[in-house]
């Protein structure tokens, strides 16, 4: 169902869209049209398909068409035609649409599914300017749900949300939901191996390849597919994904940006600045291009390449709050303490969601607990008590470390070393990946290694000489290949 009175024409068409039969569904739409030029259900069904396979200036013509035709879909033409608008980096004009969106909820006497789902998606995207609006949003996606409970459209654009925000609890119980009801709905399914993604399960690829299986064509299920390939460093079928992916959508930004993160990764530096013009001159201000490959870099232990990408998304977007907080973490991750609470703060100020960046900051607000010593090659910092039994015994194990493995491996590391203890391991935790919980004892980000005290576990269970030991050969591991040890490797 499109959130509309039943139709079979237009049900028919939603069945060619949602198997990738999209040339069909295009031919079968202009059938119609010929007989119907006015019909804005169907201009917005044309304009959807072309904005789906990169025809965005004929998407343009079609949904302004559906505008100017007027009722009863003349809202999702405007939702539409903002989607063309920020695609193209052109945010003013979008904003403008969204807000004229939010109006109609207060002016329009009667509003379809399909309507209240066209004011929802405005207010999700209003939000990155005032985070409150994502409350808004939910309410809304929840009452176009309500309105029609088999537009599906609704309740997935509802669990992306929930996920964007990190709530995923609610967002597996409600993509499973939805797949209750079709069980072979292609976005349904991506939005449920997205949420597996977030919990760190091996599930998503297979979900995102069931979804595939049903519709090959899904551009965003090949970018997320890449996704998960350029994670496990299979660059070679990540780059398969990625291209299948173009090959639908040439001007998919997304696909581009995977492609861009594959020729980073394995430098070629060529081909990567030529995908980088290409995604500026789609769209000048795309911000997400530089914020995804800070992302993936730091995923790859690639902490440098992650602060200076993260740098240029938050000069290209003031408002790329996810850009900020990966600036944040980056800078942390590389010992810049100051300057990275200030770009965590910053991130967090835009988006008070993110669990991640709230525990950062909550954790960093301990630090003046904390004693750095700087010694030889080595800054230790060590929480009070701590510091006072443990400083001498780490600052020369660190250094017999260093001496032994500097003659096996004939290499110095070019900087100073960071070694953080912790007496608190949820405090660890968080140090490592933002969440309390992870099972590990060490984390080495090169020149910066963090780890438990012996405080923060039981007596006996736990060897911080062995664990720093380990460490340390991480970072030089990491600064003999330029960070760039395969992780199954080392």
């Amino acid at each position: 169902q499109l959130g509309y009175a039943a139709d079979p024409l237009l049900d028919q068409i939603q069945a060619l869209r949602l198997a990738g039969d999209y040339p069909a569904a295009i031919e079968r739409v202009e059938a119609e049209l010929a007989t119907e030029p006015d019909n804005s259900l169907l201009l917005n069904q044309l304009g959807e398909l072309q904005l789906e396979t990169g025809q965005l200036q004929a998407a343009s013509a079609r949904f302004r068409q559906a505008l100017e035709s007027g009722e009863p879909d003349r809202l999702m033409a405007k939702l539409n035609l903002a989607e063309i608008h920020r695609l193209q980096g052109e945010w003013q004009d979008a904003e403008i649409l969204w807000r004229d969106l939010r109006q109609a909820y207060q002016t329009e006497a009667s509003l379809s599914a399909r309507d209240l789902f066209a004011i929802a998606s405005a207010t999700r995207h209003l939000g990155r300017s005032d985070p409150q609006l994502f409350k808004d949003a939910v309410r809304l996606f929840d009452q176009a749900s309500s309105k029609d409970p088999a537009y599906l459209d609704a309740g997935i654009a509802l669990g992306e949300l929930l996920l964007e925000k990190y709530n995923n609890q609610e967002a597996t119980a409600l993509f499973g939901e939805l797949l209750a009801i079709n069980d072979k709905h292609p976005r349904a399914l991506l939005g449920l191996a997205r949420s597996q993604h977030f919990d760190y399960s091996s599930q998503a690829v297979t979900t995102t390849l069931q979804s595939l299986s049903i519709n090959p064509n899904l551009v965003p299920a090949r970018v997320f597919l890449a996704q998960l390939f350029i994670e496990l460093e299979q660059y070679g079928d990540a780059r398969h994904e990625a291209e299948l992916a173009l090959e639908v959508n040439p001007v998919s930004l997304e696909a581009l940006t995977m492609l861009g993160v594959i020729n980073h990764l394995e430098r070629n530096a060529a081909q990567f600045e030529a995908i980088e013009r290409q995604v500026l001159a789609l769209n000048p201000g795309y911000a997400e291009f530089y914020a995804t490959l800070a992302g993936l870099a730091a995923q790859n232990r690639l902490y440098r390449d992650a602060e200076k990408f993260a740098r240029r998304a938050v000069q290209l977007d003031p408002q790329s709050w996810r850009g900020y907080g990966l600036l944040g973490m980056n800078q942390l991750r590389l010992g810049q303490i100051e300057a990275g609470r200030t770009s965590l703060e910053r991130s967090f100020a835009g988006d008070p969601y993110n669990v991640w960046i709230k525990n950062t900051l909550q954790l960093a607000d301990t630090f003046d607990s904390y004693v750095q010593t700087d010694q030889g090659k080595f800054s230790v910092v060590l929480q009070g008590r701590d510091n006072a039994l443990l400083g001498e015994y780490v600052h020369d194990l660190a250094t017999r470390a260093y001496q032994r493995m500097m003659l096996r491996y004939r290499h110095q590391p070019d900087e100073p070393i960071r070694v953080e203890l912790y007496p608190d391991h949820a405090d660890f935790s968080v140090r490592s990946v933002g969440l309390a919980g992870v099972g590990l004892l060490g984390v080495c980000f090169g020149p910066v290694v963090a780890m438990d005290s012996p405080a923060a576990r039981t007596r006996g269970e736990f060897n911080w000489g062995s664990t720093l030991w380990h460490e340390l050969a991480h970072v030089f591991h990491l600064s003999m290949t330029d960070n760039r040890v395969p992780r199954w490797f080392s």
